[in-house]
C-alpha cells in the first residue's frame, strides 16, 4: 500500500510582486455553502515584519492551494503584528473573498427588476462589485421572469412559484447585495457561495450524489481503518416544529379554508410528544406547489440541527489507502461511527475547516448534516 503523501497549503500573489508563502506558524482555511470563504494565517520570525510589511498590505490578491489545487481566491482584509521580547514579531493576515464584500455592501436601490430575469438581476446586483457573467458558475437555468416566476423558453425545468409584485421585488435598503440576491434565489429554490477559483456558484446543495468520504469511527479490531480523530453529533428538537402548516390566499376571512395549504410533520419531535405547532399564512400563495415549496424552505431553515456532525480528521485531504481527495463542500460523506449507532447514512457537507498550530499538527474539521435534512 502506498504512503500517504504530506498535505502542503501555499499563498501566491495574483497580479502583484508579493510572491509566494508555504510556511506558516498556524492556518485556518475555512469554505462554507452559507458564509464568504476566508483563510487566516500566522508567519513569524525576527525578520517577520520586514519581510511581509508590504506583501501583506490591505487588498492584495492571494490565490490559496492545498497540494497545488486552488482553494480560495481573495484579498487581504486584516492583519496585526504581535510582538513580545522572546518570540519576536509575528504577522497574522486574513484574507476573504469579494463575497465579503456583497455580505456587507447595501445593494443598489436603483437595479431594473421589471421584465429581468433572475440571472440579469444577480448580474446587475454584483456589477458594482465587478463580476461580470464569466465570475459565475450557473448549476441550474436562470432563465425565468423575476417576478412570475414564468419563461417562454422550452424545455425548462418544472417550478411553480409565487408570483411577487414589482416593490416587493426592489432592493430595500439597506439591504446587502447578498441579501437581495439571496431572497430571490431562495424564490427559485436557489442559493449562492464561493468557488475555490473566486468565482460563485449559484445552484442548491445536493445530497442525493454518491458520496465521495467514508468516516469510520469503529471499536475493536475494525478499529483499523479508522480515519476519524474525534466526532459529535448533534440531534437537537430545539428550532423544529411538531407540525409546520402553510396556508395561501382562499377562505375569505378563514385562512384554514383555503384549498391552498399544506402541512408536515416532523417524526423526531412528535415522538418526543413535544406541542410546537408553527403556521404560516402567505397570501401571495395560489397553488398547492407554490405552498409546497415555502413549507419545505421552512422545514429546512428550522430543522438542520436534527442530524448534523463535527467530525475531525487527520490531513486536509481524504485518502483511501491509494489516493488523496480534497475535502470540499457541497459533496456527501458516509457516516460509520459505533459509539453513535453505526453505519449512518449519507450527510452532506457544507463546512469545512482546514486547520494548522505547533499542537495538533494539520487537521480538517468538517461540517455535516444528514441527507435530506437542507432542501431549499
Amino acid at each position: 500500500m502506498p504512503s500517504r503523501p504530506v498535505d502542503r497549503i501555499s499563498v501566491e500573489a495574483v497580479d502583484s510582486n508579493a510572491g509566494a508563502f508555504d510556511r506558516f506558524t498556524s492556518i485556518e482555511l475555512t469554505n462554507d455553502l452559507t458564509a464568504p470563504a476566508e483563510a487566516a494565517f500566522e508567519c513569524g520570525d525576527d525578520g517577520t515584519f520586514r519581510t511581509f510589511e508590504k506583501a501583506v498590505s490591505f487588498g492584495t490578491v492571494f490565490a490559496v492551494l492545498v497540494n497545488d489545487r486552488l482553494r480560495l481566491t481573495g484579498r487581504v482584509e486584516a492583519h496585526d503584528i504581535p510582538t513580545d521580547a522572546q518570540g519576536g514579531a509575528t504577522v497574522r493576515f486574513v484574507i476573504r473573498t469579494k463575497l465579503s464584500d456583497a455580505a456587507y455592501a447595501s445593494a443598489n436601490p436603483k437595479i431594473s427588476i421589471q421584465g429581468a430575469t433572475l440571472k440579469q438581476v444577480v448580474l446587475r446586483a454584483y456589477a458594482p462589485l465587478g463580476f461580470l457573467e464569466r465570475d459565475f458558475i450557473f448549476k441550474q437555468d436562470l432563465a425565468r421572469d423575476l417576478m412570475t416566476g414564468k419563461s417562454s423558453r422550452a424545455r425548462q425545468r418544472t417550478l411553480d412559484l409565487e408570483p411577487i409584485k414589482l416593490e416587493q421585488a426592489k432592493v430595500s435598503p439597506p439591504e446587502t447585495i447578498f441579501e437581495f440576491v439571496e431572497r430571490h434565489l431562495l424564490r427559485f429554490h436557489l442559493t449562492h457561495w464561493d468557488s475555490p477559483d473566486g468565482k460563485i456558484v449559484v445552484g442548491a446543495p445536493d445530497d442525493s450524489q454518491q458520496p465521495i468520504y467514508n468516516f469510520k469511527l469503529k471499536t475493536g479490531a475494525n478499529g483499523r481503518f479508522n480515519n476519524v480523530l474525534r466526532a459529535q453529533r448533534v440531534r437537537d428538537l430545539s428550532d423544529a416544529p411538531s407540525l409546520m402548516s402553510v396556508f395561501g390566499i382562499g377562505g375569505k376571512t378563514d385562512f384554514q379554508k383555503t384549498k391552498v395549504a399544506r402541512a408536515l410533520s416532523i417524526p423526531e419531535v412528535a415522538q418526543a410528544k413535544l406541542y410546537r405547532p408553527v403556521i404560516i399564512v402567505d397570501e401571495g400563495l395560489r397553488t398547492g406547489d407554490q405552498a409546497e415549496g415555502r413549507l419545505r424552505r421552512e422545514i429546512a431553515a428550522r430543522s438542520k440541527k436534527l442530524d448534523s456532525w463535527e467530525i475531525g480528521t487527520d490531513g486536509w485531504t481524504y485518502w483511501d489507502g491509494q489516493s488523496r481527495t480534497p475535502y470540499g463542500i457541497d459533496t456527501c460523506a458516509d457516516v460509520e461511527i459505533d459509539t453513535a449507532g453505526g453505519a449512518l447514512g449519507s450527510y452532506l457537507v457544507h463546512r469545512t475547516r482546514l486547520r494548522l498550530d505547533p499542537q495538533n499538527g494539520a487537521v480538517a474539521d468538517l461540517s455535516l448534516v444528514r441527507k435530506g435534512l437542507w432542501v431549499i
